[in-house]
């Protein structure tokens, strides 16, 4: 039988309650793509996302307040200054993923096109690096995913193979001699390549992201970009795109406003937070140039498991989740102040008893649990630059070494045989030695519980799936997030590739 693991992940103390305020600074960038500028605009978000006066671009500041941003700047101002400090990420505009009508196509794709070729020209005139980020694969599938790897059997021209039109830019891109060429195999430009050497010995520490599809291959490269640090990140709204605008913007909800939508894409304290039009450099409010969302993400119906499919025609083909699941367990663990303090997940207590009892299951079938926990310097030095602030002034920043909210909330007990990984960024995986652990034990599939969704969980079971684990398994009601609709919209971007969904009783109730 296969090897499993399971993961639990953590959160905040309520001693820290008192640190957590009624609003919030989040750097939302709008471009236009008439006048592109590559800035950023500070826009502090209340209780309700209200739309920003963009008549008046306000000063940007790091929200550490640590003396770590550029201080009081007019947005356009820096964006100037910025630009020898910038880089342009073109990110998979290939024709298997843009025009031929195979497995790989975003429909999204075609519609941005024009935006992107403006970017590219806009930053060639203001000296901006541009990295294009390809795919190339091995046209035996060798060093595809193995999800995707179907596709190159049988003597098939997989997608994007070297050398095929389908790798090719599509009309109007084109690398240009002072570009810099990045092939990937994996979702996130980051992912076991030499993308951070480069930027770095460029001295590049401000990005600016374009290209397909927004919750693959953008959304894990943006989250990497956080966590080394770059800042600001920026992700150009209209020159990226997804399967449908819904997916795209993120949101379900077809009253939301253009804030809701942008918010819903991450969690407030993602750090992803340049969220950029093409068509709003000068700040002003425009109408979301997208079609209404029509689509309802409903509550899936777990009395009768579909067979799961890969809605982009990528996955395993029709796989039983429950015969997955039974596979595989790997837990994320639930802090203190993930839960009760000031970065504390919504969602996460009513979860508290399912992830005690998936434990608990866990334990009796012999399946290695691994608590994967945050416990940051107390001086916040190993933090996101984003979170550094929560630090400052002798604070007592969330899930410090030794502080009670590191602590796994109660009914949660780490045993003897048991496996403790601390990681200081979003994904289990990023920068620790999870895969080695699990290599060595013979793990290959993965159960994933804990908090919270639209980060570190889903972080975490994009780098299982790039890493090869199969199968990665997310108990839908043993995870969570801010809001059931941002739970519900990630669990439903990890569907499309392949991930297995149970609820806690389905996976209780299947016997391997």
């Amino acid at each position: 039988m296969a090897k499993t693991v399971a993961f639990t992940n953590a959160k905040p103390p309520s001693n820290l309650h008192s640190h957590r305020t009624t609003s919030q600074t989040h750097t939302v960038s709008f471009l236009n793509l008439n006048n592109l500028s590559f800035v950023s605009c500070a826009l502090t978000l209340r209780h309700k996302n209200k739309q920003p006066n963009w008549s008046k671009p306000s000063l940007v500041r790091s929200k550490s307040g640590l003396g770590l941003g550029l201080g009081p700047v007019d947005p356009l101002e820096m964006a100037a200054g910025a630009w020898n400090r910038t880089a342009l990420l073109v990110i998979d505009m290939q024709r298997d993923f843009i025009e031929n009508q195979g497995p790989m196509l975003v429909k999204g794709g075609k519609e941005i096109v024009p935006n992107v070729i403006k970017a590219v020209e806009v930053a060639r005139q203001r000296g901006i690096l541009i990295v294009w980020v390809v795919r190339e694969h091995d046209p035996l599938g060798r060093d595809v995913e193995l999800f995707r790897r179907h596709l190159y059997a049988t003597g098939e021209v997989g997608p994007t193979s070297k050398g095929s039109p389908g790798a090719e830019l599509v009309d109007g891109l084109e690398i240009r001699e002072g570009d810099y060429k990045l092939v990937k195999t994996r979702f996130s430009a980051f992912f076991a390549t030499h993308l951070h050497s480069v930027l770095q010995g460029a001295g590049i520490n401000n990005l600016v992201i374009t290209g397909v599809q927004t919750p693959n291959c953008i959304r894990q490269t943006v989250y990497d970009a956080v966590a080394l640090d770059y800042q600001p990140v920026t992700v150009v709204v209209d020159a990226t795109a997804a399967a449908t605008p819904d997916i795209h913007l993120g949101s379900r909800n077809p009253n939301a406003t253009r804030m809701d939508q942008l918010q819903s894409l991450t969690s407030r304290d993602s750090g992803a937070d340049n969220l950029v039009c093409l068509d709003d450099v000068q700040f002003k409010t425009q109408k979301v140039a997208y079609v209404s969302v029509k689509h309802k993400h409903k509550q899936p119906n777990w009395a009768k498991p579909p067979l799961l499919r890969s809605k982009s025609g990528l996955g395993l083909g029709p796989v039983e989740p429950l015969e997955m699941a039974a596979q595989g367990w790997n837990g994320t663990a639930l802090l203190k102040d993930f839960i009760e303090g000031p970065i504390a997940v919504k969602g996460g207590k009513e979860i508290v008893p399912n992830v005690i009892k998936a434990v608990q299951v866990a334990r009796e079938r012999g399946i290695l649990i691994v608590w994967v926990v945050r416990e940051n310097d107390p001086l916040g030095r190993d933090v996101e630059l984003f979170r550094r602030h929560y630090y400052a002034g002798g604070q007592v920043g969330p899930a410090s070494k030794g502080s009670p909210g590191a602590e796994l909330v109660e009914g949660l007990v780490i045993r003897e045989g048991d496996y403790k990984l601390v990681k200081t960024r979003f994904s289990a995986f990023f920068a620790t030695h999870l895969h080695s652990l699990l290599q060595g034990a013979g793990i290959n599939n993965l159960v994933i519980t804990g908090v919270q969704t639209p980060n570190c969980v889903r972080q975490t079971v994009f780098d299982a799936v790039a890493l090869d684990y199969q199968p990665v398994t997310v108990i839908v009601d043993a995870t969570a997030a801010a809001t059931p609709e941002i739970h519900l919209a990630n669990v439903f971007d990890m569907k499309n590739i392949g991930v297995a969904t149970p609820t806690l009783q389905e996976w209780i109730d299947f016997k391997a």
